[in-house]
């Protein structure tokens, strides 16, 4: 009996060892991996086109954007318009009351959205 009981709690044990789940965000976000976001020189061709190109555009292209909302975003003026419209941020934050995006693609890293958000404060300049 006694052995039954030991094997039973070490089966117990490792299952429950086996069920360990981190998302991705906690795994590779910033500041796990000592890597610091910086704001300091956003601009939109380094910065913000980048993310964009690779989060945004497989959907908000010319191509695309009739059935996405009629949002297109592959270039500077299309992104400008929608980023100081006012519903950008709540949509890449995946708030309440907001389409969350990138609709199929999980979430932008939190450095991301803070450059995104810093670019805007600085009045979405063309640079």
């Amino acid at each position: 009996m006694t052995r039954k009981l030991f094997y039973l709690s070490l089966l117990i044990s490792v299952a429950v060892a086996g069920c360990y789940y981190d998302t991705s965000e906690e795994l590779y976000s910033a500041a796990n991996q000592n890597i610091v976001c910086d704001t300091s020189a956003v601009t939109y061709s380094v910065s913000i086109a980048p993310v964009i190109n690779a989060s945004c555009n497989s959907c908000h292209d010319k191509t695309h954007a009739a059935a996405n909302g009629n949002v297109t975003l592959d270039d500077y003026s299309h992104f400008a318009a929608v980023a100081t419209g006012g519903r950008l941020m709540g949509s890449i934050r995946q708030q309440p009351g907001y389409f969350a995006m990138p609709n199929n693609g999980g979430r932008l890293s939190d450095c991301n959205i803070a450059i995104i958000q810093k670019w805007i404060n600085m009045g979405a300049p063309n640079n």
